[in-house]
């Protein structure tokens, strides 16, 4: 499918992609302010003393650099664009919030189950929370998981990924540096497995909430699963 300009893309599409655009262009225009968004807008740990509930909705259009930015618009354009002219806008959108609250939700979930293991506590109190900002050496990985915002919108991405995979499971595709193509219905799977293994593995060079795209996935694939289960017939 052929797109003669940006304003004939499916609006969600469209809209999303503007918005993270201007988010990411304030980002720049509010530094040189000395203003930092990341703090703002970008989506803290439950239980940081940073949390504020606005964050999560507005850390899915936050970026943490232009690459980062370009990999998930490519992301949203290669299966954005078919699946919301298939699912409908409103369907789309609710894909993409639902798959978005999943990512969250499991993201949120390894970290209060790490901290109660590593800590044994489940909540950790303002007044501690301002102890280890102020040795965050003595604290750092605990440190890391309060006071690190999760930017982008790849956990929702993920659940488009996996809904595009099961409309179109035998549709070709490339990924990184294989010199060949493969189906949908085996690279989801290995992308998901490559991201299983690096969030168990906690490598500190490693700055991605691999968790996050695992929740993102599964959600948005349960949701495709059953809106087509119940409705097989008047789907699209």
């Amino acid at each position: 499918m052929q797109f003669r300009s940006f304003q004939q893309f499916p609006p969600a599409v469209k809209n999303i992609m503007i918005l993270c655009g201007i988010m990411f262009l304030g980002t720049f225009v509010m530094e040189g302010r000395g203003v930092n968004l990341y703090y703002i807008l970008g989506l803290f740990y439950f239980d940081s003393v940073f949390f504020k509930p606005w964050q999560l909705f507005t850390h899915l259009f936050m970026h943490g650099g232009f690459a980062h930015l370009l990999f998930n618009m490519l992301a949203l354009f290669t299966f954005g664009v078919l699946l919301e002219n298939i699912l409908g806008t409103k369907r789309f959108l609710i894909l993409y919030f639902v798959s978005a609250l999943g990512a969250v939700m499991l993201d949120y979930g390894v970290k209060l189950w790490m901290i109660h293991e590593r800590y044994d506590v489940w909540l950790i109190s303002t007044s501690a929370q301002y102890q280890i900002m102020s040795n965050a050496a003595d604290y750092r990985e605990l440190a890391n998981w309060l006071f690190t915002p999760m930017v982008g919108a790849s956990g929702a991405l993920y659940g488009i990924m996996v809904a595009f995979a099961v409309f179109f499971p035998n549709s070709e595709m490339m990924f990184l540096f294989l010199p060949f193509p493969i189906k949908a219905k085996y690279l989801i799977p290995i992308v998901l497995a490559l991201d299983l293994g690096l969030g168990i593995g906690q490598f500190r060079w490693d700055p991605v909430a691999h968790f996050a795209h695992i929740g993102g996935a599964v959600f948005g694939y349960f949701l495709v699963r059953y809106w087509n289960k119940k409705r097989r017939d008047t789907f699209y």
